[in-house]
């Protein structure tokens, strides 16, 4: 009987290792995912600002805050969403 007791400790510990071993390697890409989703939100983002940019351009000649902010409310006006606190980088 102590040997089947020592025999199922060892295979608890057996499984208890398995799982620490497979929690990091969820951590990991978990981790590696998240860069992945902040990289493709930061190129969005880039994307969007630099396709903001050429309209500005070729509508009002030039891009200053004041044409994106006339671009944006022509924008909601015409009934696209355009977030109100969205920065458009220069």
């Amino acid at each position: 009987m102590q040997q089947q007791i020592k025999k199922w400790e060892q295979e608890i510990e057996k499984i208890q290792k398995t799982e620490k071993e497979m929690l990091e390697k969820n951590k990991e890409r978990i981790k590696q995912l998240r860069y992945k989703i902040n990289e493709a939100k930061h190129r969005m983002e880039l994307e969007n600002n630099n396709l903001i940019a050429s309209v500005v351009r070729e509508i009002y000649g030039e891009i200053t805050p004041e044409n994106i902010e006339k671009f944006k409310t022509d924008m909601r006006a015409l009934g696209h969403h355009v977030p109100e606190n969205e920065r458009v980088q220069l």
